[in-house]
């Protein structure tokens, strides 16, 4: 392929990507091009990653097939002390040939709230050790210190039901967007499947892989985007599960009865069809159930024993 086929595939790209960020962010993205009469020129487009953070992003011609984009951070998170980690974790997230923004944007919004806890615990845990400061016979300070421990109980309470274990917080701050795996496409009468599955431990980390999912112009576009995940909460001893039909209605909750019956857990999976034109009926949940069961096998989240539950002829 000569260098005009490579700009010519990498502007296509670029404006399937943009397209796609406009769609999943809504009204936190702005995109601002600059493109010459004819030619492929470059892009500029903020997203609202949180309400004290923007992040500007340059997209250069050869992206993604051989650069990555440019980004530029506020002053204030330039000046910060987690500038180096921002940096180095924006950097290390790209992958030469793919495309990135999203993964960016929801791997700082998980960084961000994973601080902001830290932070939160911390001062906790300075106010539980500092004590109270009230005098038992003035009234109106013990009235106030007694609002302030309310609140702090408050606090400490969302600190708790917030704070991951170890094995989930090394993976929330060390992966933010979870790896996702895509399976192999499957086609039937001009109707084409494609299961994506990733490790997940908490809601975030769903709705992250769902909209890195959608940052891909091809997935975006498909029919259905049909979800299900199942995460286990060890210290409530308690599943948190959900499934989502995306129009495709009832094959959600099969999805989701599969990886119960596979005792698959802290896992998301979404499958996508891609309509041919052709009615399938039935045929269609079967297609849907074994993409589930065979990127679950394929990529390990679910054991040997398990596979043979999930599988349907």
């Amino acid at each position: 392929m000569d260098a005009d086929e490579d700009d010519n595939d990498d502007a296509q790209v670029q404006l399937d990507e943009l397209d796609s960020l406009c769609a999943v962010y809504h009204d936190e993205f702005e995109w601002d091009r600059c493109a010459s009469q004819g030619d492929h020129g470059t892009h500029t487009c903020t997203i609202q990653v949180a309400d004290n953070f923007m992040l500007r992003v340059l997209i250069p011609r050869d992206y993604p097939s051989q650069s990555p984009p440019i980004y530029q951070l506020d002053e204030q998170w330039e000046l910060s002390s987690y500038r180096d980690e921002i940096k180095a974790l924006l950097d290390s997230l790209f992958e030469t040939g793919d495309v990135v923004i999203a993964a960016w944007v929801e791997s700082l919004r998980i960084f961000l709230k994973t601080k902001e806890r830290e932070e939160e615990k911390h001062r906790d845990e300075n106010q539980a050790s500092t004590g109270p400061t009230a005098t038992p016979d003035d009234d109106a300070t013990q009235q106030s210190f007694g609002d302030c421990q309310s609140n702090r109980d408050v606090s400490q309470t969302l600190v708790k039901e917030n704070t991951f274990t170890t094995e989930e917080q090394n993976y929330s701050i060390n992966t933010l967007v979870p790896h996702i795996d895509h399976g192999e496409p499957f086609t039937d009468r001009k109707s084409t499947f494609q299961g994506h599955a990733a490790r997940v431990f908490n809601t975030e980390e769903v709705a992250a892989v769902q909209r890195t999912l959608l940052s891909n112009g091809k997935i975006a576009r498909a029919t259905h985007n049909i979800m299900a995940y199942r995460i286990r909460d060890d210290k409530l001893d308690v599943w948190r599960q959900d499934c989502d039909d995306d129009g495709e209605h009832g094959a959600a909750s099969r999805m989701l009865h599969l990886l119960q019956m596979t005792d698959a857990r802290n896992v998301i999976v979404v499958v996508s069809r891609w309509y041919g034109g052709i009615h399938l009926g039935p045929d269609r949940f079967k297609h849907i159930n074994n993409c589930t069961r065979d990127v679950l096998k394929q990529f390990g989240y679910i054991s040997d024993a398990s596979n043979s539950i999930g599988e349907l002829n």
